[in-house]
Formats: C-alpha cells, sequence, structure tokens
C-alpha cells in the first residue's frame, strides 16, 4: 500500500479508538451529532488484515465528520 494511505488510515483509527475508548469522547460525540441532524451510529474500527473492513471505517468516519470536529 501507499505510505500516504497507510498514514490516513492509521490517523483514522487513532480518531476511532478514542471515540470508542472514552466515554467523555462519545457523549460529546453524541450531542454533536444531534446538533448536526446525523444519524446515531457508532464509528467502526477496521481489522487491519480485512480491507473490506477498512473501506466501512472510512465510509463511516465520512458520514459522520461534521460530527468529529
Amino acid at each position: 500500500m501507499q505510505t500516504s494511505v497507510n498514514d490516513m488510515l492509521a490517523k483514522v483509527r487513532n480518531i476511532v479508538r478514542t471515540f470508542r475508548h472514552s466515554t467523555k469522547a462519545k457523549t460529546l460525540f453524541g450531542a454533536a451529532q444531534e446538533k448536526e441532524n446525523l444519524p446515531k451510529h457508532a464509528l467502526i474500527l477496521d481489522q487491519e488484515t480485512r480491507w473490506s473492513s477498512s473501506y466501512s471505517m472510512l465510509e463511516r468516519f465520512l458520514l459522520q465528520k461534521r460530527a468529529t470536529n
């Protein structure tokens, strides 16, 4: 894989891990979803050996991007 793709996936993984492991971050994320009128979906963490899970992680992240800012 290209370095830039690996870097992007690593950054998104770190963001997703933060939101999944921090109660405070989850609460703020839920409030941001309501404010932006986004569906209440959790972020998906991929399995690095499964490309389709990386795709799903990026797809969900982009869907919820306005709430993660």
